[in-house]
């Protein structure tokens, strides 16, 4: 008797639902967590272009940036915002997801028109009523699949978007470092030439002499890496943006440190979850468990297995929760950590400027020798490499900060 009652009960919560959708999607609604669900209205909507779902982008057509002269490929200069165009105008898998948007819409479009079809079920009808449980199911699927898609869309772009600012950062960050290793190669060179006179005049001994031979293989040796860094920084880059492997374009943007001195971490935690991609996807599949969990048709399997269905669509909503508050809280640390590493470096830097100059004013004058200026001058160097080092990190996480969920 009991299973009767409750076969009755669950057959009149599938007529109501089917009788009117729309109840049925704000009755799922209520179930569901506030602030990340992706349900849309089900009436007719033109599908979504990629200008509709990420204002100001370009349209995605392969080729749209111009080709780059051979004579030009070490003339050509980038800012971040023209390099993301390029990139995102080559990316191959933001072009297949936009080819899933406009399918999902299309089955979509397609699942409407199908439940329209049928009409209004008669209660008395039990196959009618059964039709229309499935066609409403498949279009609240489809419904969902089409925002899913629209979201891996937007996180692709996201993600393009972190990958080009870090990939423009490593090619300047690694410029900085081959021109500080240039200067600490100079020096050494400069102090190996001078060695034999100086242990012939006995102011350095053999010993001395073997550290200084060993130093300067090993400045050698740290700039020829640095090459090689920067080679394969350009060649990252260059791949990401559609240019020649062997292209050396001009890229003039810089960090713009500016501190945050404090971060409302709340705030941004509440943004992410707010407008994360991953979000929506994990949410809509919390949203498809519980539609067919309440239209339950009993030819779908165990009732049982709908409500784990649910439980496991709650735990991936609270995973994906969970990682993104991780990760802005981590993102944060990390910006105010270094801000705190940039004021200490700013103070190295205004020494090392400082003492460059006293130490051009004395060669100037004859009171300082060249080996003395080459010193000066690479510490310089290296100075202004750890603090730019440091700002183009702290320009990342400000934009990991905004985009949590493409950062990695």
């Amino acid at each position: 008797m009991n299973n009767l009652k409750q076969s009755v009960t669950a057959f009149v919560l599938t007529a109501t639902v089917v009788m009117n959708p729309v109840l049925a999607l704000a009755a799922i609604s209520s179930e569901q967590s506030t602030g990340a669900s992706t349900l849309s209205p089900m009436v007719s909507a033109a599908p979504a272009s990629a200008a509709v779902i990420n204002q100001g982008a370009p349209e995605l057509t392969v080729g749209r940036f111009p080709k780059v002269d051979a004579n030009d490929k070490y003339t050509l200069t980038l800012s971040l915002s023209e390099a993301l165009n390029r990139a995102l105008a080559k990316s191959l898998n933001i072009q297949l997801k936009q080819a899933n948007v406009d399918r999902t819409w299309e089955i979509r479009d397609d699942k409407e028109m199908n439940m329209g079809s049928l009409g209004q079920p008669s209660s008395s009808s039990f196959s009618q009523v059964n039709a229309s449980i499935q066609s409403f199911t498949s279009l609240l699927s489809s419904d969902i699949n089409w925002n899913n898609a629209k979201a891996d869309l937007r996180a692709e772009k996201d993600s393009v978007g972190v990958q080009v600012a870090k990939k423009y950062a490593d090619v300047q960050r690694n410029l900085a470092k081959v021109q500080s290793a240039e200067a600490a190669y100079k020096y050494a060179q400069w102090q190996q030439k001078n060695v034999g006179l100086q242990l012939n005049l006995g102011v350095i001994s053999k010993t001395n002499q073997v550290e200084l031979t060993a130093n300067t293989i090993g400045k050698q040796k740290a700039l020829q890496a640095a090459q090689e860094g920067l080679n394969d920084a350009y060649h990252k880059f260059n791949d990401l943006v559609g240019l020649p492997a062997d292209a050396r374009p001009v890229l003039p943007d810089q960090a713009n440190y500016q501190p945050v001195e404090e971060i409302n971490v709340e705030h941004y935690i509440s943004k992410a979850l707010a407008e994360s991609p991953a979000l929506v996807s994990s949410q809509g599949q919390l949203d498809l468990a519980v539609s067919v969990r309440n239209v339950y048709d009993p030819s779908g399997g165990p009732y049982a297995v709908r409500g784990i269905d649910v439980q496991k669509g709650k735990l991936a909503v609270a995973l994906t929760k969970q990682s993104h508050e991780l990760a802005v809280r981590q993102i944060s640390s990390g910006i105010l950590t270094y801000e705190q590493q940039i004021k200490g470096l700013e103070e190295a830097l205004r020494v090392a400027r400082q003492n460059e100059n006293i130490a051009k004013l004395k060669f100037n004058i004859g009171m300082a020798t060249q080996g003395e200026l080459l010193s000066a001058r690479a510490n310089l160097l290296s100075a202004e490499q750890a603090y730019f080092d440091a700002m183009w990190q702290h320009e990342l996480l400000k934009i990991g900060l905004e985009k949590p969920w493409a950062w990695n």
